[in-house]
């Protein structure tokens, strides 16, 4: 670590050291912040069991007047004879005070509460007295799909239905229904039912729980949602949708059970921190909610204050940092920049600052610039003597034989053998003469008709060395035959081809040459069946060859090695990285390497489009599908 530090810039030191004071600031300032959300949190569940408790209490008063009708027919003894009697026993009369007497009554019991629509009680010979006279003949029709959906569990349990429709004196309502079975001292007498407004009920719990609190408030029963606070974070659509509403039916069942205080839950992939408490008399669960991101944004609204302090404190350090960090490094940034015009001239002097003489930094400055200067003088030396060096190399050249001389040579050879009537001679020194003038005549870039009429000639001398050796095969379609390639790439793989693959092979010895074309890539093969390789010895090389590696190596880089490296590295040097060489081998059987090259066919590639001085000049296109 020690040493880690030891490499960094003086920059990243004197920032290093700022920083790590600003940690040391910064740990006890995120434990108290830690510590105040937590508070912050804390605080909002308390406050929101508060109101919970208070809404249940709400609830408890909504239904309060219920448990009193529930025990009307203990007090009225009246109401009692006509429960247990069965009206079919009764005339029309008896049948008609007994309706009226118990829908007065009825009709009293209900007067005290706000919230109840619609009672009627059904004794059990099915005769039902309901407090609206017009909805009799349908109530116990109504009541009965409604028992239909459960069971009772006891005799004092009450049964609240969800939110639904019904007509009552003609008109739709909105209703939640609660059932009750009647006894009298544990004998059934029937079965009481009272619709409840649901939008006064609305209306009361908006009253009560106000659009200022932080959470959002629902309600919810054994058939579903029965209120949903206005503005709440969850639409009423969202909640009734899926299973959410019972997984949150689920979540608070747990809390109640477990005896928490509050749970974060994921609703929808986002937190919500949730509170609840269950209506013993409704059964109705009632949950706050509220996003964990929005109790988040509470807390840190209580020490905003004391952040923006802290961040103001910060920027102030930082800015101090850099301050001090510019005075003391920019100058030797300037230096270290002088110095990188090494590579481009001379060193650059420093100026040198009035505030710095005397001090460190001057003396440093001063030492540079001797330096500097030192060594523009001997780059000065450096670029004459190299100057110097040039001009002997040409005066050197100037010496040398001229090509023409040697051409010129080989033709009054052939002259002279063909005067003398040698034929072997005149072939071998006119195909000799057209290598020596290909090779030194035109440009880098030559048409592959041209390159394979060079390796024509070059196959003849060797067939004159070794007659009846081998014979050879080229097949190179005319439209490939006019495409460019890099010049003299096929001449060092026939070369070891003739004298390193076909050296124990005296007789049927073959050489192919083939080319083709797929897109943009050229592929030229020169096939032989010589003695070929080991499948190690050909993984290796094509590996080496795959690297561009080009270094020697004494175990494979004999004459067929060189040829092989330095034909790999032009075409990789020339065409890209993706081209080059790739040998295919078998022991005893043969030996193929392929040219993969780009072709140079293409409009951007013709001579008269390219200004790089490579390419000859156009010629007329011939047939090379040839074959010897």
């Amino acid at each position: 670590m020690k040493r880690f530090f030891q490499k960094q810039p003086l920059r990243v030191k004197i920032m290093a050291g700022n920083l790590l004071l600003l940690v040391m600031f910064l740990c006890p300032s995120i434990m108290f912040y830690s510590q105040a959300m937590e508070e912050t949190i804390d605080s909002n569940i308390n406050y929101m069991n508060q109101i919970n408790s208070q809404l249940n209490l709400n609830v408890e008063m909504i239904f309060s007047p219920l448990d009193r009708i529930n025990y009307l027919h203990y007090s009225d003894g009246e109401m009692r004879r006509i429960l247990v009697s069965d009206s079919a026993k009764k005339t029309s009369a008896q049948r008609f005070e007994d309706d009226l007497y118990l829908r007065n009554a009825l009709n009293h019991s209900f007067r005290s509460s706000a919230f109840i629509l619609r009672g009627a009680v059904i004794n059990k010979y099915g005769d039902v007295y309901c407090s609206i006279s017009s909805d009799t003949d349908s109530y116990q029709e109504y009541v009965g799909k409604l028992m239909g959906g459960f069971t009772w569990e006891g005799q004092n349990e009450a049964y609240l239905t969800g939110v639904h429709e019904t007509v009552i004196q003609l008109a739709n309502r909105k209703v939640i229904t609660v059932l009750q079975r009647l006894y009298y001292y544990g004998s059934y007498v029937g079965v009481l039912s009272v619709d409840l407004n649901y939008d006064e009920l609305v209306r009361r719990l908006d009253k009560t729980y106000s659009a200022n609190f932080v959470s959002s408030l629902c309600v919810v029963g054994r058939d579903g949602l029965i209120y949903n606070s206005p503005a709440a974070y969850l639409e009423d659509e969202e909640l009734g949708q899926g299973d959410l509403l019972s997984h949150l039916r689920e979540e608070a069942a747990s809390m109640i059970g477990l005896n928490e205080t509050s749970r974060k839950i994921l609703i929808e992939g986002k937190e919500y921190l949730v509170t609840a408490i269950q209506n013993e008399k409704t059964g109705w669960t009632l949950l706050q909610y509220v996003p964990m991101d929005v109790m988040n944004t509470i807390g840190f609204e209580g020490i905003k204050n004391m952040l923006l302090v802290f961040l103001a404190v910060l920027l102030v350090a930082v800015f101090f940092s850099i301050f001090l960090s510019r005075q003391t490094i920019q100058p030797l940034e300037n230096m270290i920049s002088a110095m990188k015009f090494t590579t481009k001239g001379h060193l650059k002097l420093m100026e040198i600052p009035q505030e710095f003489e005397g001090n460190e930094m001057g003396e440093l400055l001063h030492n540079y610039n001797s330096m500097a200067q030192r060594i523009n003088d001997d780059i000065d030396a450096t670029y004459l003597y190299e100057i110097n060096h040039k001009r002997m190399e040409l005066k050197m050249l100037r010496y040398q034989i001229n090509p023409h001389f040697m051409y010129n040579t080989l033709n009054t050879i052939s002259a002279l053998a063909e005067i003398e009537g040698v034929p072997g001679i005149v072939q071998m020194a006119g195909s000799l003469s057209k290598i020596l003038y290909y090779n030194v005549k035109g440009k880098d870039v030559v048409l592959l008709r041209d390159e394979i009429e060079d390796m024509r000639n070059y196959l003849q001398i060797q067939d004159i060395r070794f007659p009846g050796r081998f014979h050879t095969k080229i097949e190179v379609p005319a439209d490939v035959g006019n495409c460019y390639m890099l010049k003299f790439l096929i001449q060092p793989i026939l070369e070891n081809s003739i004298s390193h693959g076909l050296s124990d092979k005296r007789t049927d010895a073959c050489i192919e040459i083939r080319a083709k074309q797929d897109g943009e890539d050229l592929y030229l093969s020169i096939y032989d069946n010589g003695v070929g390789m080991e499948e190690e010895v050909c993984e290796r090389w094509n590996r080496r060859l795959s690297e561009g590696n080009a270094e020697a190596s004494s175990e494979e880089d004999d004459d067929n090695g060189i040829g092989l490296i330095n034909v790999n590295a032009r075409i990789k040097n020339f065409y890209g990285p993706r081209y080059g060489l790739q040998i295919s081998s078998e022991k005893g059987g043969y030996t193929e390497v392929t040219l993969h090259l780009k072709t140079l066919s293409g409009t951007g590639d013709r001579p008269e489009n390219r200004e790089d001085g490579l390419f000859p000049e156009q010629t007329e296109t011939g047939e090379q599908e040839t074959e010897e």
